[in-house]
């Protein structure tokens, strides 16, 4: 049973919808922040600081929500942006919050990207990949990439049994990206198939527990904006919140599933090789 709902549950095929739905909901930005993933925009800073990539590269974020994570990239990193997201009602927002900064907001899926092949010197998917159909999104990826390009990936792996209170509709459950996370050795496995080298990784499991701890911290603030007129254009309904001991055995559960292995997030570098994939 979940109890910080955003969005009626969710098929399996409704689950990007449902994830992108509740991006610039005002309560889910309260409880978050506006950097909608574990590690926030200091993970962000991290693979672009650790990709190397020069000034003037181009770059394209799939699922780049409201866009805080491309304004990075284009104001402090000086890349040229291409942001791409499949709801135009969060990319409304995400232009707003982005005046003044020259980024090229797209709306689209990253399983059919519209850019011709081999556009880009990186694509950052940020908590994208584990609610996306792995194969057709890696594809893309691959096709856009230059050879030489990077795929700059930070996401969720889930293994074992169903964690409670995580689902794709709730508050966590988007923001852990838990609609179909990459099961262990997978993300691996994945990119050498489709011809990609990966050059450095971080086990960064710990953001998920300042998640929740921001979580947890914030709900105080959160039912003070509940009476509130919705301040978000976004067709979702208000939440109900939590009392005081179902939250305590949400939290408890997280915290076990990230203890035990269960539950885990990781960045990565991957590198496209230099010659066309098949």
């Amino acid at each position: 049973m979940s109890h910080l709902r955003l969005e009626p549950a969710a098929s399996p095929t409704d689950v990007v919808a449902c994830c992108d739905m509740v991006y610039g909901h005002p309560l889910a930005e309260a409880l978050v922040g506006e950097s909608f993933h574990p590690g926030g925009l200091a993970r962000t800073r991290e693979l672009l600081a650790a990709s190397g990539l020069p000034s003037g590269a181009r770059i394209l974020e799939v699922g780049c929500g409201l866009g805080a994570s491309a304004r990075v990239a284009a104001t402090e990193f000086g890349l040229a942006v291409d942001a791409l997201d499949v709801s135009e009602a969060v990319l409304l927002q995400a232009r707003k919050r982005s005046a003044g900064v020259d980024i090229r907001w797209q709306r689209g899926d990253v399983t059919r990207a519209a850019a011709a092949s081999e556009t880009y010197d990186a694509v950052l998917a940020e908590c994208v990949l584990a609610a996306a159909p792995r194969p057709a999104a890696m594809a893309q990826i691959v096709r856009v990439l230059r050879p030489g390009g990077l795929l700059l990936l930070s996401d969720v792996e889930v293994s074992g049994d169903p964690i409670p209170y995580l689902e794709p509709g709730d508050v966590l459950g988007a923001a852990l990206c838990v609609g179909s996370a990459w099961l262990p050795g997978e993300f691996e496995q994945r990119t050498a198939s489709d011809g990609l080298k990966v050059a450095r990784y971080w086990d960064r499991s710990d953001d998920i527990l300042r998640l929740i701890d921001r979580v947890e911290g914030r709900l105080t603030v959160a039912r003070t904006l509940l009476p509130r007129p919705a301040a978000s254009s976004l067709p979702v309904e208000a939440p109900a919140l939590p009392d005081s001991d179902t939250l305590k055995s949400i939290t408890a559960s997280l915290r076990s599933a990230v203890a035990d292995g269960r539950l885990s997030y990781f960045a990565a570098i991957a590198r496209r090789g230099s010659a066309p994939s098949p």
